[in-house]
């Protein structure tokens, strides 16, 4: 039988809030782990992309916020 994870980094208390009691329970005490898309779906993620577009979409990403002012 495979246990579930120790919680780090406050996981305990802000998975609950981000994806709800009953997935964030499966991941904790069940050991289930997410996929990408599922993370997306539950709020642990904002976005996902495929593996050929990242670093095109990071790139993207990158150049707009060097566009913004300093502060």
């Amino acid at each position: 039988m495979e246990l579930g994870q120790s919680p780090e980094g406050c996981s305990s208390f802000m998975f609950p809030r981000i994806m709800g009691p009953a997935k964030s329970n499966e991941m904790l005490l069940a050991g289930c782990k997410l996929t990408a898309v599922e993370a997306r779906d539950c709020g642990l993620v904002t976005d996902v992309f495929s593996h050929d577009k990242f670093t095109e979409e990071v790139q993207n990403r990158i150049q707009a916020k060097a566009k913004l002012p300093p502060r």
